[in-house]
Formats: structure tokens, C-alpha cells, sequence
């Protein structure tokens, strides 16, 4: 998925961040993906089969890092990444290594990363 282009030029050149709020986010933040697809066959959960597929595919690291990085193109006031992943956490790991990766940055703790759900394993 590291060919595909960033989010955060069509959001600098389209949107203006600071107009859209969502109620349990930091504002002004954005929201974006770092993969696509689920490798679970839950029987009760309709989005593989509607929205992402089975086949698990996910951006590298440090290609999620460099674009939020270059975070400030959008705004120096960001507050927070939303990460819209359904499966952010399904590979405990990457998780890991996304969040060790975003810490030894050049420019952590500005804005705040979030996933969608809550990085845990599921009993």
C-alpha cells in the first residue's frame, strides 16, 4: 500500500481541518488509514465481505510515520491522528512498532495518534 498516494495533500489542498469536528477527537485532527482488509471470518461482521476483503494489506511504517510527520503541510495546530483502520490492531506488532517509530520521530507529541479501537487482546 506504500505506492498509493497520502491522504494529507487532498486534505491540504480540499479541506480546511479546522471545520470538521468529531466529539470524542482532539481538534483539530485528521482521520486516515494505514491498512485495509481483515484476515478474520467473524460470522457476525459484514466489512470484509462489503468494504475491505479478507486479504490483509497494510502501509509500512515508516511510510505512516513520514506522513505524519509531514503533518504540518495541513495545520501546526493538529491535535490528533484518528487512525480509521477496522484491523489497526489486529497485528499487536505492528501497533508496537507504529507507536515506537511515531515516539523517535522528529516531531512527537504535537498531535496525538488514536486507533479506532483500543490496542488489546481480545479474550
Amino acid at each position: 500500500m506504500d505506492a498509493l498516494p497520502w491522504v494529507t495533500p487532498v486534505y491540504k489542498r480540499d479541506l480546511k481541518i479546522e471545520n470538521y469536528f468529531g466529539g470524542y477527537l482532539q481538534h483539530p485532527y485528521i482521520s486516515f488509514y494505514t491498512g485495509r482488509g481483515c484476515k478474520s471470518r467473524c460470522t457476525f461482521c459484514l466489512w470484509p465481505q462489503t468494504v475491505g476483503g479478507h486479504r490483509y494489506r497494510v502501509r509500512s511504517v515508516e511510510n505512516v510515520v513520514e506522513e505524519m510527520n509531514g503533518r504540518r503541510t495541513l495545520s501546526r495546530r493538529l491535535k490528533e491522528f484518528f487512525f480509521d483502520d477496522d484491523t489497526l490492531t489486529d497485528n499487536l506488532p505492528r501497533v508496537e512498532a507504529l507507536a515506537k517509530e511515531w515516539a523517535s520521530s522528529e516531531s512527537p507529541g504535537r498531535a496525538t495518534p488514536r486507533p479506532m479501537f483500543p490496542a488489546r487482546r481480545w479474550q
